[in-house]
């Protein structure tokens, strides 16, 4: 069972409230997303967490190009969360 909804909800509150996010991983590891690409995302937004980097959809947007992840999880579905 998966609610997709429900895991854009989770990764679009992480990035308007930055400060939740390591608050977040006490409960939610990146197997726990359906959509590899909501893994990806929410894998990025840990690792800058963990690393004190701002989070936003820039930075966000860096992370994942870094990591060789943003041409396969698509800039609009970064916005569209």
């Amino acid at each position: 069972p998966q609610d997709l909804d429900a895991e854009r909800a989770v990764l679009g509150t992480a990035i308007m409230r930055p400060h939740l996010v390591l608050d977040l991983e006490r409960i939610l590891a990146p197997g726990d997303y359906y959509l590899p690409s909501h893994s990806a995302i929410y894998e990025a937004l840990l690792d800058l967490a963990e690393r004190g980097v701002p989070i936003d959809l820039l930075t966000l947007e860096a992370r994942l190009a870094e990591r060789g992840e943003l041409t396969a999880i698509g800039k609009e579905n970064l916005v569209a969360l």
